[in-house]
C-alpha cells in the first residue's frame, strides 16, 4: 500500500512539474506571438503609407486632365488596387506635361471625390 501511495505521488509530482514547464512554454509563445504581432501591425502601418506605384504610360488626354495607365499594384492611404490597365484623373495637369504613352512612370494615387486620382507622377528615365 504505502509503495502505492509513493508512487502516486512521485507521478503526481511529475505531472505537476511536466504542466508547469507546459505552461511556461506556452506563456513564452503567447509573448512571442504578441511581439510578432507588434511587429506584423507596423509593417501594416508602413505598408499603409503611400508608396509609388510603377506603370507605363497608355494615352494622355492633357485638356481632360487625365492618363491612361498600365499600372502594378498600388498601395495608399485610401486605395489598395491589383495590377491593371485603366484611366485616372490627375490633380494638377501640368504633371502631364512632357509625359507620352510608352513612359515608364512612377506615381501615387487616392481616392479624391470618388474618383482614383493620381497626386504625383514622374517619368523614369
Amino acid at each position: 500500500m504505502k509503495t502505492s501511495r509513493g508512487k502516486l505521488i512521485v507521478m503526481f509530482g511529475f505531472m505537476t512539474v511536466t504542466l508547469a514547464a507546459y505552461a511556461g512554454e506556452q506563456n513564452s509563445g503567447k509573448a512571442v506571438e504578441k511581439a510578432e504581432m507588434k511587429t506584423s501591425r507596423s509593417q501594416a502601418k508602413s505598408a499603409n503609407s503611400t508608396t509609388m506605384a510603377d506603370g507605363e504610360v497608355e494615352d494622355v488626354d492633357i485638356e481632360g486632365k487625365s492618363i491612361v495607365l498600365k499600372h502594378g499594384p498600388i498601395k495608399s492611404k485610401t486605395i489598395e488596387m491589383e495590377p491593371m490597365t485603366m484611366p485616372f484623373s490627375v490633380t494638377d495637369a501640368k504633371l502631364l506635361s512632357g509625359v507620352k504613352a510608352g513612359d515608364k512612370v512612377k506615381f501615387t494615387a487616392e481616392y479624391i471625390n470618388d474618383e482614383v486620382t493620381i497626386t504625383s507622377l514622374k517619368v523614369q528615365k
